[in-house]
């Protein structure tokens, strides 16, 4: 039998300046991926003049986001991340490296590093059901190693 259960996964997010030590993050939520790797293209495509594919490798980030449950202790901590790193009129970047480990019920794991937060939420929004949403925060990585 395969168990494709994600329940009990967890990863630890370190932010370089911000949370160099790491946060936990395991309050996920249920409204969205709670984990999620993007597709990526890895390779790109042209055809010659005489109907010859042409292919080369191309090199890109690794794409991953996450959702967490609003105003959690979780989405306060990649909140606090996300406005350290959000930059503005009269307000700089503290310019963090992000790497995360995630850790999987099964007993694998996967570590990316030398990572920027890419995208997030700036507040709550509350959805038509009268609930807020959750805060997907977005992530690019140049490294990973699975195991």
């Amino acid at each position: 039998m395969i168990d494709a259960s994600g329940t009990g996964t967890t990863a630890v997010l370190k932010a370089s300046k911000t949370f160099p030590v790491g946060v936990l993050l395991s309050q996920f939520a249920d409204d969205g991926d709670s984990l999620a790797f993007e597709e990526m293209e890895i390779a790109a495509t042209a055809v010659g003049m005489n109907g010859d594919l042409i292919a080369w490798d191309k090199a890109t980030n690794i794409p991953v986001s996450i959702n967490l449950i609003p105003s959690s202790e979780n989405d306060i901590d990649m909140g606090f991340v996300f406005e350290a790193n959000r930059t503005g009129k009269g307000k700089k970047s503290v310019k963090d490296v992000i790497s995360m480990t995630i850790n999987y019920s099964n007993g694998s794991s996967v570590t990316l590093s030398n990572g920027k937060m890419v995208k997030g939420n700036p507040a709550d929004t509350a959805q038509a059901a009268g609930r807020l949403s959750s805060k997907k925060y977005s992530f690019v990585f140049e490294s990973m190693i699975k195991s």
